[in-house]
């Protein structure tokens, strides 16, 4: 995860499992990092966000 904040870029290849996990931690964490949530979820297809029920927002 930290390496995707690093980066501006699309995200193009990515593991879902590992995006799910990452927010997972990411809203885990003590202070509710919710910003690295909606930058990353920024980079991702849009037709991932809109076929996948888990990342509907």
């Amino acid at each position: 995860m930290e390496e995707m904040k690093k980066s501006k870029k699309k995200l193009k290849q990515f593991r879902t499992e590992a995006i799910r996990a990452g927010f997972k931690k990411a809203w885990g964490d003590k202070d509710k990092d919710y910003q690295t949530i909606v930058d990353i979820g920024q980079r991702l297809p849009e037709s991932l966000l809109q076929e996948d029920g888990d990342f509907i927002l």
